[in-house]
């Protein structure tokens, strides 16, 4: 009886010896984390913004992912990140210097172009959900549990502000180095006119106890934006909530957003005169007027139900929409047509 066990040990350890030989000889064999964290980005990832410098296209999403085009976005390529953070939202200053935020309080920088990224201090470990530059130097982030941050330097250092209320915070538009505007919670447009020294609410209400009454009231805002002239300004959010403004965003009134019921919108853009939203449910609406007066630009069936939070002009005639799943998307401004770029 002992030699039978003792043969089936000698078998068993051979047999497990050339399952860890196998193995070793497996081409590019390494060991990564159990789960999710071990993930690599991919091309199929959802895309959550998109800008374009000159020539050049950049878009940021899920794990980490920056995907880069040379060439007015006929062509897309992965970029190496070097973070796993879900990326929010992508600037650039210059055709040189860029910033990309993302969650856990990320702030990337490049001054290559975009060749290479690396990361920055942000002093928060706060998701981030906005940037925005003005030029190398002067820029502002914003996102969860009330955070704003500025810098001077180009993001060497980022100093925090305060706001003085308790809100998330979804986008930041300034459109000098003095007046800008931050949106968020419960229909939230927070103005400063010192750079950041000191806000002051021009709409929206404060937090109270009943959240879901204040909510269904005035719905949060995910995105704003101006005319380069900065007169006309559209902010747009949740349940197809819209806001406008004509006087340089001291005054807004509420307008249809065209979006139906329950379509929420998560960015909107002026681009060549024109303001075009995203959304959720396929939602991509055009708005020449600024009255109100929305068109819907037409999508393939097959994407009528996606959702996109990007937006940018690669010239006159070319119009970059991203979302979900990855889909990178072509609109044409003249004929409010769409096309799958991938």
């Amino acid at each position: 009886m002992t030699r039978v066990i003792h043969k089936w040990v000698m078998v068993i350890g051979f047999l497990l010896g050339l399952v860890i030989i196998s193995h070793s000889m497996l081409p590019n064999a390494k060991k990564t984390e159990v789960g999710e964290r071990g993930r690599q980005s991919s091309i199929g990832d959802s895309l959550y913004d998109v800008c374009f410098v000159e020539r050049h296209g950049y878009t940021v999403g899920y794990y980490g992912t920056i995907l880069y085009s040379p060439d007015e976005g006929e062509t897309w390529k992965l970029q190496e990140s070097g973070t796993k953070e879900l990326l929010t939202a992508v600037t650039f200053g210059d055709a040189d210097y860029g910033w990309i935020v993302g969650t856990q309080g990320v702030i990337l920088s490049t001054s290559d172009g975009g060749k290479t990224w690396r990361k920055q201090i942000s002093g928060t470990g706060n998701d981030l959900s906005a940037v925005c530059f003005l030029n190398r130097l002067e820029g502002w982030a914003v996102g969860q549990s009330h955070t704003i941050l500025r810098t001077a330097d180009g993001g060497k250092s980022w100093e925090v502000l305060s706001t003085g209320e308790e809100l998330v915070l979804k986008d930041v538009k300034f459109l000098d180095s003095k007046k800008g505007f931050v949106v968020g919670e419960f229909g939230t447009i927070i103005l400063t006119e010192d750079g950041g020294v000191t806000f002051k609410r021009v709409m929206g209400e404060e937090r109270t106890l009943d959240v879901e009454k204040l909510e269904a009231s005035h719905p949060s805002l995910n995105s704003i934006d101006f005319t380069d002239d900065g007169r006309v300004g559209i902010a747009v959010g949740m349940s197809g909530y819209s806001l406008r403004s004509f006087d340089g965003g001291t005054t807004w009134e509420e307008i249809d957003s065209g979006s139906g019921a329950g379509a929420s919108l998560l960015k909107v853009k002026f681009i060549d005169g024109c303001a075009y939203v995203v959304g959720l449910k396929g939602t991509v609406l055009s708005m020449t007027d600024y009255r109100g007066h929305w068109s819907k630009v037409c999508l393939p069936k097959s994407i009528g139900v996606n959702w996109f939070e990007g937006i940018a002009s690669a010239g006159s005639e070319k119009i970059f929409v991203v979302g979900e799943a990855g889909k990178i998307l072509t609109v044409n401004p003249k004929t409010l047509t769409c096309s799958i770029f991938r």
